[in-house]
């Protein structure tokens, strides 16, 4: 018995979230609260961007952090 529903690969669906992402939010500055920061040996940083109301998930890779042209982190998720 067919559901009638697209079944994705996990590639297919990033790939899906990624277009519809990036051509709704080319270039995003987001400002709240850091917590969890953790700095790992390979040179990432994890953390949790907050503010009152959410909360994101966010990591600082290496080759964005120190010497970076920015001086306020770049973050991806």
């Amino acid at each position: 018995m067919s559901t009638g529903r697209a079944v994705l690969t996990v590639s297919e669906l990033t790939r899906r979230l990624q277009e519809v992402l990036e051509d709704r939010f080319p270039a995003v500055w987001v400002e709240g609260e850091i917590s969890n920061f953790r700095l790992y040996g390979s040179g990432h940083a994890y953390f949790t961007l907050k503010d009152a109301d959410a909360q994101v998930r966010a990591v600082l890779f290496r080759n964005r952090g120190a010497g970076s042209s920015s001086s306020r982190p770049t973050a991806c998720t």
